[in-house]
């Protein structure tokens, strides 16, 4: 390391080259700090050791803002596409450039390394390598050009421009720059240019293909080119200095393409002369232009004509200069990149990890015969436990009356198949299962020392998302430590939980962490992860399976995508949440959408919509979650609390469950119904179930803000005792509803301003919980008493 830097700014560094880089920075012990869009894919990224600035470069100011304290600079960050508008190409390219170094020059960097392109230096069909000093030739000719542009014409003007802006600011003295032109870039992460379309062309059948005979391609491998960037940062150097970067060799094309089809063991296409696809290109990027296509119709002029160019440049000043070595040899490069692509997910995944979801509803004679089935295994079941003597008399009949009991809210849902058991709750483990009888075991309890059956379990804040609802939205804290929470996750289990509903922040962000949390848990829990979808591919889905995720509930609050990104804050999430669901449902995971709907979305038959969604994606349940006062929204108030539109969703549950016209839409949670006199109503507080947060806290629920204790402090069974003490029966009211405003009150008095409220502070709030009317089911069983 350069002893006169440790502090790094990356911009891009959620893109390709970017989060290879940020990786070798942080091996290389930089404090590192990376600019990003809100919405930015966080997926490659290692969020919890980088310090993460959402902005835009295009925001002199917030640049400035976010690069202040650091020694040196990666500009990586750029609008690289054969597609798009000249006005965004000129904004990201070169205003975003020349506020990046006009920054870096006045917060008085060490240096700024700049990710250029070999572009610049034009790619037309010359044979002859080009030097670092060869004259700017950016404009490549195509056919028509004079009537319309090519967009990646755009992308080179823009990136000239950008490249003399920096050596114009860094000329005016006190800045150090070193201009990296990368050539063709290729590598694990890459799924948006050549190679990649390529190999999903050739595998989904595409059996002639654009390419030339003798015409060479140089590329250059992402670790390569990061280590080449290392190098140039950590080397003395003052002044300007402009490198080209790549390979020793550039490959003839056909050499470089065909070692792609051999790592995939298939044959590769035929490949025909420029004059077959290039009328095709011109008509179909014309007609692209015309329709005001936000992407391409396959091919343009500039993806068919970059297949016959000779695309060669001089790379010797980098080795020179600051001891740059080629490392990957092609072949290794291009088989370390398709083995990424397949384990995940960007390419089909093997037959043999296919295991799709087999579901069918459950209604009409079915559910009948299903229900009649369901009692007499459980009533024979426990009657063998009867004349066992493993339980008692009294037991056994309290037992038939509350199953009973039960059974007749149940009778409220649709019941589903999900490959080979039924589910008939949402929040009820499936039947047959050892989860399921876990589950029931409680109704066997005569000494009031009932037990929840589900756990909602964050195991980390980070989220790529800027949801505006999230009850996450104050927490404090860091995530509890690995070993800490896997011990958590067993002193659940040993307290009778049969449900683990894990999330997050984003629960795949911290993926080795989920698998191993879901890895600890034994076949008496059903286990479920919350998520938005956010950086799933094949591979993690089918290695979840394979630990025992049963089923995943994904969030999508609309059935418009723009509505529905607006709300989470992050562009792309709709279409995100879709391919995850069918990415499961491919691996055989169940799936469920999780919507809060606002008051406007329920009067547009919004519910009935969701529900259609549900549908064409193959969700078992739709669980529609009414606004709560918490979080980021504790101040916003009770807004779908009147009686009226509450009564009309209670009848919405039962209506759309039972509507033969439905039969075979998901079926419907509606937790108003749930919540209500009719059914279970608020059981938080460890009677049905309870919530952790990420970094320890034991909550009543995700809603109520209020913490009983961390288990940093003590052990968990002591500060669940306590819980229970506080929440000793269900109740009507529901306490995120009917408690926001003392809780709100509370925390402005005190001036507390992080969640939860802990400590006494909380103790004091819950001994003011005004828990009223008991629920008339749970009077029934007399579940919560001594019989």
């Amino acid at each position: 390391m350069n002893s006169g830097i440790r502090k790094v700014f990356v911009t891009g560094a959620s893109g390709f080259i970017g989060s290879h880089l940020v990786d070798r920075l942080v091996a290389g012990q930089y404090e590192v700090t990376v600019l990003l869009r809100p919405g930015s894919d966080l997926r490659f990224l290692p969020v919890d050791k980088i310090k993460i600035c959402y902005g835009d470069i295009r925001d002199s100011a917030g640049v400035t803002e976010a690069m202040s304290g650091c020694d040196a600079v990666f500009h990586v960050a750029a609008l690289a596409s054969d597609w798009g508008r000249k006005k965004d190409f000129h904004e990201i390219n070169v205003q975003g450039t020349r506020n990046v170094v006009r920054a870096a020059k006045e917060q008085r960097v060490k240096k700024v390394v700049l990710v250029s392109s070999i572009a610049v230096l034009g790619e037309e069909d010359e044979e002859k390598p080009k030097p670092e000093e060869a004259p700017y030739r950016p404009d490549m000719p195509y056919f028509l050009s004079a009537i319309f542009p090519s967009d990646m014409n755009y992308y080179r003007e823009t990136k000239m421009l950008a490249e003399q802006e920096a050596v114009g600011i860094a000329g005016e003295g006190d800045l150090n720059l070193v201009v990296i032109r990368p050539v063709w870039v290729y590598g694990p992460r890459e799924f948006h240019s050549g190679p990649y379309e390529f190999c999903r062309a050739v595998l989904q059948g595409m059996r002639v293909m654009p390419m030339g005979r003798t015409n060479r391609f140089h590329v250059i491998h992402v670790k390569d080119l990061v280590r080449g960037m290392l190098l140039a940062l950590e080397k003395d150097l003052s002044g300007v200095h402009v490198f080209n970067m790549g390979n020793d060799r550039a490959p003839n094309i056909r050499e470089y393409f065909n070692l792609y089809c051999r790592n995939l063991g298939i044959r590769p296409p035929v490949y025909l002369p420029l004059w077959v696809f290039y009328p095709s290109a011109v008509f179909l990027e014309l007609m692209a232009k015309l329709l005001g296509a936000k992407e391409p119709f396959l091919l343009t002029r500039a993806r068919v004509k970059m297949f016959y160019c000779h695309n060669v440049y001089a790379t010797a000043r980098a080795g020179d200069v600051l001891g740059f070595k080629q490392t990957v040899s092609l072949e290794q490069g291009v088989a370390e990149t398709v083995r990424w692509w397949r384990q995940n997910g960007f390419l089909p995944i093997p037959y043999d990890r296919q295991r799709p979801l087999q579901q069918q509803f459950v209604v009409g004679f079915g559910r009948i015969l299903l229900d009649v089935t369901m009692g007499l295994t459980i009533f024979l079941r426990y009657f063998v436990r009867l004349l066992k003597g493993a339980i008692t008399l009294k037991q056994y009949a309290f037992f038939v009356k509350r199953m009973l009991l039960l059974s007749k809210v149940l009778g409220y849902n649709k019941a589903v198949k999900i490959n080979n058991v039924y589910k008939i709750h949402l929040y009820l483990p499936a039947f047959p299962s050892r989860a399921f009888y876990k589950a029931i075991d409680k109704f066997l309890i005569t000494d009031d020392a009932t037990y929840p059956t589900t756990v909602v379990f964050s195991m980390t804040k980070a989220c790529g998302y800027h949801c505006r609802h999230c009850y996450q939205k104050r927490d404090a804290g860091e995530d509890l430590p690995e070993a800490d929470l896997l011990r958590l996750a067993r002193d659940i289990q040993h307290a009778g939980i049969s449900m683990f509903d894990i999330e997050g922040g984003e629960p795949l962000l911290k993926y080795e962490r989920l698998l191993k949390l879901i890895g600890s848990l034994d076949s008496e829990r059903e286990v479920w992860v919350n998520t938005t979808g956010h950086t799933l591919t094949y591979e993690k889905a089918w290695r979840l399976r394979q630990a025992g995720l049963f089923g995943v509930m994904v969030s999508l609050h609309h059935w418009e995508a723009e509505k529905h990104d607006e709300f989470v804050g992050f562009e792309g999430a709709f279409r995100i949440a879709c391919k995850a669901i069918r990415i499961f449902a491919d691996t055989g995971v169940t799936a469920v959408i999780n919507c809060c709907p606002s008051r406007e979305m329920i009067m547009d038959d919004g519910i009935k919509k969701i529900l259609q969604l549900g549908r064409e994606l193959g969700c078992s349940f739709v669980q529609v979650i009414h606004e709560k006062p918490a979080g980021g929204w504790l101040r916003r108030g009770n807004t779908l609390m009147d009686r009226e539109l509450i009564a009309r969703l209670c009848a919405d549950h039962w209506r759309l469950n039972k509507a033969r016209e439905l039969r075979d839409f998901p079926s419907l949670s509606m937790q108003v119904f749930e919540s209500s006199p009719e059914a279970f109503g608020c059981t938080a507080g460890g009677i049905e179930r309870f919530y952790v947060n990420a970094h320890g806290e034991i909550q009543p629920c995700e809603f109520l803000n209020v913490s009983c204790g961390n288990v940093q402090e003590e052990p968990f069974s002591v500060i669940f005792d306590r819980m229970r003490a506080h929440f000793k029966k269900p109740c009507l009211s529901w306490l995120c509803n009917s408690e926001h405003g003392r809780i709100r009150r509370y925390i402005e008095e005190k001036k507390i301003t992080a969640f939860p409220v802990t400590g006494e502070d909380a103790l004091q709030l819950m001994e003011q919980f005004q828990n009223k009317e008991e629920v008339p089911l749970y009077k029934k069983m007399r579940l919560i008493e001594k019989v």
